[in-house]
């Protein structure tokens, strides 16, 4: 979902800190962001340079911290003169959706819910008083009366109503979204979470539930809300009585007709998009919590929860390199992709291994390994989600290789046949039920017939160390993955908690 941006950091703590020139600043103006393009067509954000080019010397300093995303910092613009850039316009708010790289997107979303809440917060609201900005935290106050006011959070459930293969599918009446929605609604003062869940799927389709199950949940920032997924059975008369001022349609819809969504923006979609593919019968038959399998369920949520907050680190040493571990969804299910080497490679031809290579000269790990798996496999950027950083492996030479835990969306099975003679998958529930094969080897040092001995004490009967060193084979029915790729895997399903 949009708040997926790892391995890349949100940090929230409130900092005050000082605008830099190369700082991103949002300018909000009613329902408006002001927005431009970068040189590839993506939506833009200006800089506070570009920002204060030309405007009133009194205004420069009218930024207020918003938050990082890792070492990037975001701003606010809370001047009161109307700006104008070259450049940039005032686009309406759903333009935000299409901000990429994704952590750019959820850095939008975010500083319009905290612009909304200082435009609307600019005057105390018990004295009438002007407030002003705290410096040690996300607070505004009024000298006059003491009111200190912090951000809203809005409490809001979306529920998606089960009956066997079918869910209970809504479209709302005069909003400006005409898409497919599930059933949603607001936290009243005094009410749980659950007892929404039950209020508003009565209030909307006149239907009982029960066994209601939390999902997830989703900070909203385009309308300040947190959303709380839960999936719960009708219990009862499955007959619909759609409450005609909230609702345009309310209809049960079998699975298999459900259409694609991209289950990368709201949480709706994700719902949607994880009863399609991956919920069970099984799983709302017995009441199971939807995150409790993760080979069956959520698995891109499940490994960014293990490795949330996780940096690994990396020797520096010559010849390092980075490959991506792809996680295919194939007929309900995650599989991993493998390649094997083009015969016509002069190092390791037709072994088995993952898209990637060496780690080039100015380039980070994550860069070298999302180029080496855009050109091996013939795909674009945006097609690969990053899940996780995983620790640095060491190869047959010594020389580190960074994993990437990865999701592969819309893969054709397309790749470069200068570098690979072929691609295949292997589903990770074969990986839970076939171990791998485990044989220890042991790494000796071999001295040349003109080493030196008669330098070293015992000469010739030095007792050189041997260094174990474990062997693993996993023999599926494409091939025999071993050596380093078989270790990485190991790795990564033992640390993920996927075996």
């Amino acid at each position: 979902m949009i708040q997926d941006i790892m391995p890349r950091i949100y940090h929230n703590e409130y900092l005050p800190r000082e605008a830099e020139a190369e700082d991103t600043d949002f300018v909000g103006r009613e329902g408006n962001v002001l927005s431009g393009e970068d040189e590839e067509g993506a939506v833009a954000f200006p800089s506070a340079a570009r920002l204060f080019a030309g405007q009133p010397a009194q205004e420069e300093g009218k930024l207020q911290y918003l938050f990082c995303i890792d070492e990037k910092a975001y701003y606010l613009y809370v001047g009161q003169t109307e700006v104008s850039i070259p450049g940039f316009t005032f686009h309406p708010l759903r333009l935000i959706r299409r901000a990429r790289p994704k952590d750019e997107c959820f850095a939008a979303m975010t500083a319009w819910h905290l612009y909304v809440w200082y435009r609307d917060n600019r005057f105390c609201g018990r004295c009438g008083h002007p407030v002003i900005h705290d410096s040690k935290e996300r607070m505004v106050s009024c000298p006059a009366c003491g009111n200190r006011i912090y951000p809203k959070i809005c409490p809001a459930v979306i529920v998606g109503v089960t009956d066997k293969n079918r869910i209970m599918m809504t479209r709302y009446a005069g909003r400006e979204y005409k898409g497919n929605a599930l059933i949603a609604g607001f936290c009243e003062i005094g009410e749980t979470v659950e007892d929404t869940v039950r209020r508003e799927v009565m209030e909307e389709v006149g239907l009982h539930v029960k066994n209601i199950r939390y999902y997830k949940s989703q900070p909203w920032g385009f309308s300040g809300d947190l959303l709380m997924g839960f999936f719960c059975q009708v219990d009862g008369s499955r007959s619909v009585h759609m409450d005609e001022q909230e609702l345009a349609q309310a209809c049960w819809v079998d699975r298999s007709e459900i259409g694609e969504e991209p289950a990368d923006l709201s949480l709706t979609a994700d719902m949607m998009m994880h009863f399609k593919h991956e919920l069970s019968l099984q799983d709302m038959e017995e009441g199971l919590c939807p995150r409790q399998d993760a080979l069956k369920v959520s698995l891109p949520d499940h490994i960014r929860s293990v490795w949330h907050g996780h940096r690994a680190g990396i020797p520096e040493k010559k010849g390092t390199s980075a490959v991506v571990i792809p996680l295919i969804l194939k007929g309900g299910e995650y599989h991993i992709l493998y390649e094997q080497r083009a015969m016509r490679l002069a190092r390791q031809p037709g072994e088995i291994c993952f898209p990637g290579g060496r780690v080039e000269t100015g380039e980070s790990p994550r860069e070298a390994a999302i180029r080496e798996t855009t050109e091996e496999l013939l795909i674009s950027a945006d097609q690969l989600e990053l899940l996780a950083d995983l620790d640095a492996q060491m190869g047959p030479g010594g020389a580190p290789i960074w994993p990437f835990a990865a999701v592969l969306h819309d893969y054709e099975y397309t790749f470069s046949r200068e570098e690979v003679a072929r691609v295949f998958t292997v589903p990770l529930s074969w990986f839970k039920e076939n171990p791998p094969l485990r044989h220890m080897t042991q790494l000796v040092t071999r001295p040349g017939e003109d080493f030196p001995y008669e330098l070293i004490p015992g000469g010739r009967s030095y007792p050189f160390r041997r260094k174990d060193h474990e062997m693993v084979f996993y023999q599926t029915d494409e091939a025999v993955i071993w050596g380093v790729t078989a270790l990485i895997t190991d790795y990564f399903l033992r640390e993920t908690d996927l075996v």
